[in-house]
């Protein structure tokens, strides 16, 4: 009981503190230790998740959607991207499909 509770709290721990060093690809006077003078963490967990729903939000309207397919026109056309991207994105869409029944039964 203990030590897959420790596991897991080293494991979170360990997520918290690489999210934390995210940061520091902000400009020095755009950290939060130089905005208001301490270091919090978890900080770096809530700038990912802003930034993951940001690109949710840019990715979901029309300008989105034509960067996403000029992204995508880009990468089919470079030989060994083109085979990973192609079956990696097929992959997440069998999964990931609100109708699908793939993945979701034993055989």
């Amino acid at each position: 009981m203990w030590v897959p509770l420790a596991i897991t709290a080293v494991v979170i721990k360990l997520l918290v503190d690489f999210m934390d060093r995210s940061l520091l690809l902000l400009p020095p006077t755009w950290r939060p230790e130089a905005l208001i003078g301490i270091h919090i963490p978890g900080l770096g967990v809530v700038l990912a998740i802003l930034l993951v729903m940001l690109t949710g939000v840019i990715a979901a309207n029309l300008l989105g959607r034509k960067l996403v397919s000029a992204w995508e026109s880009v990468l089919s056309r470079i030989p060994l991207v083109r085979n990973i991207y192609s079956a990696v994105k097929q992959l997440l869409q069998t999964v990931f499909s609100a109708g699908s029944s793939s993945f979701r039964r034993v055989l």
